[in-house]
């Protein structure tokens, strides 16, 4: 059975509040009645309410994490630099995956608020109209920070991305220095920021190299995984025969594509260099190592962490935060799936 605070106070021989003050450290109680009070509880495995804590001080020192896809390697490091910066300054982290389900983000964000945590960041559901949970949260007065940057209101909340666009165009950029000039792209149905903005340094990047925009190399996906990949890189592959390389949105797509050529007997990267973003870790294994467009996967984590522990105190402190957005710089890592020897290189 459960201890109580009031079986520690009638042990004790003392009041409820004494045996409380003593055991959150209050000064105002004797150093030898707090440790009478320390270690009678220790000795009857008393475990202080967290939520009788949280309701008493107003903070419960735990962050909430939302993710679109618990699967993808990309978010893992983003929970370690969360997680870490959470640690360092005394938060826990409750992560949660919303599989990029609008209904399912509401939800969980809800829960989050029952739950009282003192602040959120969110990777969102870009396939959104109205972010209507998101301008609550903002209207309630409670922390967060996005992953992400939203279409018509990038202005609007605290964020901290990777610059999607500059990617976009470093890694076409590179393809068509290869001597690549039919490059394909697999983008998102989704129409969200992320994908605007990696498909429109794709297009940029070849207009400044006076390559025609092709829509037939041009295919959507519905989700972001490696059997994904394959499915539309089958399909953009038998289409086009002429295509001698692809930009795809993530590196799971990509390595999906490369499995494609694969099983229609072209060769990586003799028949097609394949490019893909995030740098995950499987993208540099053997046989065929995948050049990618490496985003600050940990860094992001931990940036906005540290900008949401910022807001969380200023709120406390009843001081004004500025809302800020941060944007990282994306490195290109060329492997061999571009036909290069394996090598990094910042650009």
């Amino acid at each position: 059975m459960k201890i109580t605070l009031e079986q520690v106070a009638k042990k004790s021989n003392l009041s409820t509040g004494t045996v409380s003050m003593a055991l959150r450290n209050d000064p105002r109680i004797k150093e030898s009645t707090r440790k009478y009070v320390l270690e009678l509880a220790q000795r009857l495995n008393y475990i202080p309410s967290a939520l009788g804590r949280s309701l008493a001080t107003q903070k419960t020192q735990i962050l909430g994490l939302t993710i679109t896809d618990i699967t993808n390697p990309f978010f893992t490091e983003v929970f370690k630099g969360v997680e870490d910066m959470a640690v360092k300054n005394g938060y826990s982290v409750i992560l949660s995956n919303t599989e990029y389900d609008l209904k399912r983000e509401t939800e969980i964000l809800r829960i989050f608020l029952e739950g009282r945590v003192d602040g959120l960041v969110i990777d969102p559901v870009e396939n959104n109209t109205d972010f209507a949970m998101l301008k609550q949260l903002k209207r309630m007065g409670i922390p967060f920070v996005l992953l992400r940057k939203l279409k018509g209101l990038e202005k609007e909340y605290d964020y901290v991305m990777a610059d999607d666009k500059k990617g976009a165009i470093i890694l076409t950029q590179h393809l068509i220095n290869m001597g690549h000039r039919r490059i394909g792209y697999i983008g998102s149905t989704q129409c969200g920021v992320t994908d605007h903005d990696r498909f429109l340094g794709y297009k940029q990047a070849l207009a400044k190299a006076g390559i025609e925009f092709d829509a037939g190399l041009v295919t959507s996906h519905d989700s972001f995984s490696l059997s994904e990949g394959l499915k539309v890189g089958r399909g953009l592959l038998q289409a086009r025969k002429d295509i001698d390389a692809v930009v795809a949105f993530n590196d799971l797509l990509a390595l999906g594509v490369m499995e494609a050529a694969y099983s229609l007997g072209l060769r990586v990267p003799e028949d097609l260099a394949v490019g893909g973003f995030d740098d995950i870790y499987i993208s540099g294994l053997s046989p065929v190592s995948l050049t990618t467009i490496a985003l600050p996967k940990y860094e992001l984590g931990s940036r906005a962490t540290e900008l949401l522990i910022d807001k969380i105190e200023a709120k406390r402190s009843k001081r004004p935060a500025k809302t800020n957005q941060i944007v990282l710089e994306p490195k290109l890592v060329i492997r061999r799936s571009c036909g290069h020897k394996e090598k990094e290189e910042q650009r």
